[in-house]
C-alpha cells in the first residue's frame, strides 16, 4: 500500500520591551520662586497595541491511490503569540535641602497611565475529501495562540525635607492606571 503525508504550519510572533523613566524633580540645594501657581509634573503615558495572526491549512484529496491499501496522514498546525514587558519609573519631587516658593497654588504629581492592548490568534484548517478507494487516512488539525503581558510600574511624589511655602494650595499625587487587554483565539 501507499502512504501519504502532508503537513502545514503557520505561525507569528509580536514581542514589545519598553522602558522608561520619567522625572520632574527640583534637586536638593537649590532654591525656586515662582510668581504664579507651579507644577512639578512627571506623566508616562504608553500604548503598546501588538496583533500576532497565523494561519495554515491542508487539503487532503485522498486520491494518491485507485489500488487498495493506500492511506493519507495530513497535519495543519497553526500557531501565534504576543508578548509585552513593559518597565516604568515616574517620579515629581522636591528633594532635600530644596527651597521652593509659590505666590499661587503648588502641585507635585505622578502619573503613569500606560496601556497595552495584546491580540493573539491562530487557525488551522484541514480538509479531507476522502476520494480513491484507498480506505481512509487521518487529519489532525491543531491551533494555539497566547498573550504574556507583565507590567513593572513605580510611580513617585514627594517633598523630602525641604522647605515650601505656597500662596494657595498644595496637593502632593502618585497615580498608577495601567490597563491591560489582551485577547487570544485559536482552532
Amino acid at each position: 500500500g501507499a502512504l501519504s503525508r502532508e503537513s502545514a504550519l503557520g505561525g507569528a510572533v509580536s514581542v514589545a520591551i519598553v522602558e522608561n523613566s520619567v522625572r520632574a524633580v527640583a534637586e536638593g540645594g537649590n532654591t525656586l520662586n515662582a510668581t504664579g501657581d507651579t507644577t512639578l509634573e512627571a506623566l508616562t503615558h504608553g500604548d503598546i497595541s501588538s496583533l500576532a495572526i497565523s494561519v495554515a491549512g491542508a487539503l487532503n484529496t485522498g486520491s494518491q491511490s485507485n489500488q487498495g491499501g493506500g492511506k493519507n496522514t495530513s497535519f495543519v498546525g497553526a500557531g501565534s503569540g504576543s508578548g509585552n514587558t513593559v518597565t516604568n519609573f515616574t517620579e515629581a519631587a522636591i528633594e532635600a535641602g530644596g527651597l521652593v516658593s509659590a505666590q499661587g497654588d503648588l502641585a507635585i504629581t505622578a502619573l503613569d497611565d500606560t496601556q497595552i492592548t495584546a491580540d493573539a490568534g491562530g487557525a488551522a484548517l484541514g480538509l479531507s475529501t476522502g476520494g480513491g478507494s484507498g480506505g481512509g487516512g487521518t487529519l489532525i488539525a491543531v491551533g494555539a495562540s497566547v498573550a504574556v503581558n507583565a507590567v513593572d510600574a513605580g510611580v513617585r511624589a514627594a517633598m523630602v525635607e525641604s522647605e515650601v511655602n505656597a500662596g494657595g494650595a498644595l496637593a502632593v499625587s502618585a497615580t498608577s492606571d495601567l490597563e491591560i487587554d489582551a485577547l487570544t483565539l485559536a482552532g
